[in-house]
């Protein structure tokens, strides 16, 4: 059976969490910008969509681009990410940059159009060129990973320092990753270090996550497991689950907080209810041993097969040695087999060996 995986740096499968983050962004944006055509608080979200539709029919953009919002999160009407895209290409056309960010994301995954990276980029582009940072955001991701357009670190790196300049957290993060690894800019701890404090202090609980990393392993020169513990813990409780995970190997080990299987086990719960799927696997390791709770074959098979399911490879391998074995009591050559050869197909070569 696996061991825990060490503290996991948000960089790792960080083109569907950025992109995830995108999004979040713009259900961020809807929250608390409100009605952009600044009207007055409605009883009723479906009299304040009826509103935006007297406002769109009349030429008023903004009303649009808020029609489009309440299409695409069924605020107020039924969910219709088709309609919600002619609106949000109504309002961009008519110069209300958010609508064309908003519409950028609806091509980039396929939502009431067709998936379109390319049209992504531009719509990116427009937005950002006219001010909108949702925009800057969209097309550094577009820059770092070559979705839409080719890959250019060094231009994600430019972005991501546009946004991050100008307040949005969620840059100086993705800048800080660049410079720890050295994409697109001079690898740099002490920079990526600063760049991380700066996302934490200003609410991005990511950069806490990554900052406190830093302070676990001593990179920068400075080694504090109290002060990783303590930024860890801040990104759990804002329920960012790769801290609650990462607390929890230290519960398990005794790093920097007093040992606790029993706190582990709940961190690691809370992480894989999350979707952190390293939490999932961890849990079910406590689960086979009997560590921090209870001994429960079938739990632990659970959480392995959702980690699994959920892309996580070394889930398989673990289901793999499950059968193999015949934990809890079920021996089966044949699925230990085919678990053992989707991880490895997955990219775990250590279950490749296993895999006959």
């Amino acid at each position: 059976m696996g061991e825990d995986v060490g503290p996991e740096l948000l960089l790792e499968a960080r083109k569907d969490e950025c992109t995830a983050n995108l999004v979040r962004w713009a259900a961020w944006m809807v929250l608390m910008i409100g009605p952009l055509a600044c009207k007055p608080a409605f009883e009723s979200p479906a009299r304040a969509a009826a509103s935006y539709q007297k406002d769109c029919d009349g030429g008023v953009m903004l009303g649009c681009y808020n029609l489009g919002v309440a299409y695409e999160h069924g605020i107020g009407m039924m969910q219709d990410a088709a309609k919600a895209a002619a609106l949000y290409q109504k309002a961009c056309d008519g110069g209300v940059m958010l609508g064309c960010s908003n519409l950028g994301l609806l091509y980039e995954h396929g939502t009431g159009v067709n998936r379109d990276n390319a049209r992504a980029v531009a719509l990116y582009q427009k937005a950002c060129d006219g001010g909108e940072l949702q925009g800057c955001y969209g097309l550094g991701l577009a820059y770092e990973y070559g979705t839409g357009v080719m890959q250019d670190a060094a231009k994600a790196a430019a972005l991501y320092q546009k946004v991050c300049d100008r307040g949005v957290m969620l840059g100086c993060n993705d800048l800080g990753t660049l410079h720890e690894h050295g994409t697109g800019v001079n690898r740099d701890d002490a920079r990526a270090i600063a760049l991380y404090q700066k996302a934490c202090d200003g609410g991005e609980l990511k950069g806490c996550s990554n900052l406190g990393i830093h302070y676990e392993h001593g990179t920068g020169g400075i080694q504090d497991a109290a002060r990783a513990a303590a930024l860890y813990q801040k990104a759990c409780d804002g329920g960012e689950s790769i801290g609650c995970y990462n607390l929890g190997l230290l519960y398990k080990h005794g790093t920097g907080v007093i040992q606790d299987a029993a706190k582990a086990a709940a961190l690691y719960q809370k992480a894989c209810d999350g979707g952190e799927m390293h939490g999932c696997v961890s849990l079910g390791i406590l689960y086979v041993q009997g560590t921090g709770l209870d001994k429960n074959a079938a739990k632990a098979a659970a959480l392995f097969q959702r980690a699994c399911d959920g892309g996580e490879m070394s889930g398989c391998a673990d289901l793999g040695t499950f059968y193999e074995q015949g934990t809890g009591g079920t021996r089966d050559a044949a699925k230990a087999a085919a678990f053992y050869r989707k991880a490895c197909d997955g990219g775990l070569g250590e279950a490749c060996a296993k895999a006959r």
